[in-house]
């Protein structure tokens, strides 16, 4: 395994897909490899090199893992149900369609909104009024009949979240999921924070913006406007700490452990959505290229600056994957070719199984 992953790196990195690659396995509780490859920075930068223990990466819409994992501790407790409609929280007057989309609808991405957070963000009074954007889209089908994905949908999660618990969703997801996992590694970074030079040793930059490295401060556009939380993006985390919250889905599975949601856990990995172009649990992917020959009997997610999460129930076995690809500038290149090298790694890991 160790060889193989290491020549995928290599030319992972010499071909610029990604100027870092950190790379954890475990299995049955063990962790059975980790290994970080290349630096935060190409050469010619600051050359600061990837740790497994310390690097933090913004994990972009892994967070959204985050907030659907808040959501279903609720349904387990029933604080939520599932088949609550966003109306039951967010007035009509906002979010006119509310009546016609359920908490499923939103961790499925089956509710047809036609929006995207970046697009909305542009308006210049978005952060006080981004509900209010929202409900000016129509949807495009009948809500649970079709699956695309939009981010919107985890944003207005978060935002029930604060809602029902009366607490900033940073406070929410703090109290629920990083505190009980240990998980100290893990938390929102304001984006008021100015671009911190004393960061860039163990913090992947995303973007270079205006001349500036875009590092300790959340890359997706529209939580920046938000100040740095939101449901959809915002979350920084290690490798280490991943691994902790890999394993505590990975215990409800197989039973283990005290801190439990097992039978909302179980719910959360039916393919809801198995008629549609994507297939969705409650707030994880399913079946994605990505996923290799792991792609059954697994949940996970993708993030756009290039992290990966994968969860294999059947395996008992987790495999976390970060990148910064989109240093120093997003392409559509490294975009489609980190999947590509994403497979190639979670293969080589299944092969040596």
């Amino acid at each position: 395994m160790e060889d193989v992953i290491g020549i995928i790196a290599h030319e992972l990195i010499t071909k610029k897909v990604s100027p870092s690659l950190i790379v954890t396995v475990q299995q049955h509780r063990k962790e059975i490899f980790k290994q970080a490859y290349g630096n935060l920075y190409y050469s010619g930068m600051p050359i600061c090199p990837a740790y497994v223990k310390t690097s933090t990466y913004d994990i972009a819409s892994i967070t959204e893992v985050f907030t659907s994992t808040a959501i279903l501790l609720l349904v387990e407790k029933e604080i939520i149900n599932l088949e609550d409609k966003v109306s039951d929280y967010i007035s009509k007057e906002l979010v006119p369609f509310g009546d016609k989309i359920t908490i499923k609808d939103l961790l499925t991405h089956t509710t047809g909104i036609q929006a995207h957070m970046s697009k909305l963000a542009t308006n210049i009074d978005f952060k006080d009024n981004a509900l209010r954007y929202i409900g000016q889209n129509q949807l495009k089908w009948l809500p649970g009949t079709n699956a695309e994905y939009t981010n919107v949908n985890m944003f207005l999660l978060g935002r029930i979240l604060e809602i029902v618990k009366s607490k900033s969703l940073s406070q929410i997801i703090t109290q629920l999921v990083l505190e009980p996992l240990n998980m100290k590694d893990t938390s929102f970074y304001s984006s008021e924070l100015p671009h911190i030079n004393n960061r860039r040793c163990n913090c992947a930059p995303t973007e270079v913006v205006d001349g500036l490295d875009i590092c300790g401060v959340v890359h997706d556009e529209s939580t920046r406007a938000l100040g740095g939380v939101a449901g959809h993006a915002g979350l920084f985390s290690t490798a280490r700490d991943l691994q902790k919250f890999a394993q505590f889905w990975l215990d409800q599975f197989k039973c283990r452990g005290g801190y439990t949601f097992r039978n909302t856990a179980n719910i959360a990995k039916i393919n809801y959505t198995r008629s549609c172009k994507i297939h969705s649990g409650l707030g994880w992917m399913l079946n994605r290229p990505w996923m290799g020959k792991f792609m059954l009997d697994a949940i996970g997610h993708s993030a756009f600056t290039g992290p990966y999460l994968l969860i294999n129930y059947e395996h008992d076995l987790a495999i976390v994957i970060l990148m910064n690809r989109t240093y120093p500038k997003r392409t559509d290149r490294t975009h489609v070719l980190r999947n590509i090298y994403a497979r190639h790694i979670i293969n080589s890991i299944h092969g040596s199984l």
